[in-house]
């Protein structure tokens, strides 16, 4: 497939950063569980807030979620595989997730 995201996940003292991003990335939206900042014209609000709920979900912290996709030209169906793509990558996380030193990459 030649569009991939990718995620990396910090914890960041009792707290945790992850990042979400594919294509040429870049910071389209910050999330928190509960509530999403979006930078206009970015489209990237949904993904990360729900993202940030299903981290919140099993995480021991608090999570904020940084997220920059871009690819060029992508249809609705092709934009729905990169979704679900971010969405197996949070499962991934979930099933191997052990806490590591603060600022460290989990």
């Amino acid at each position: 497939m030649p569009w991939q995201v990718d995620l990396q996940v910090y914890q960041w003292g009792r707290d945790f950063v992850a990042f979400l991003g594919g294509g040429e990335r870049h910071l389209g939206a910050v999330a928190f569980a509960g509530t999403a900042l979006v930078q206009p014209p970015h489209k990237e609000g949904p993904i990360a807030q729900e993202l940030a709920l299903e981290l919140r979900s099993f995480l021991p912290g608090n999570v904020a979620v940084l997220a920059g996709i871009h690819y060029e030209g992508l249809e609705k169906s092709q934009i729905s595989e990169v979704l679900a793509q971010a969405r197996a990558l949070v499962a991934q996380f979930r099933s191997g997730f052990l806490p590591q030193k603060t600022g460290s990459p989990v």
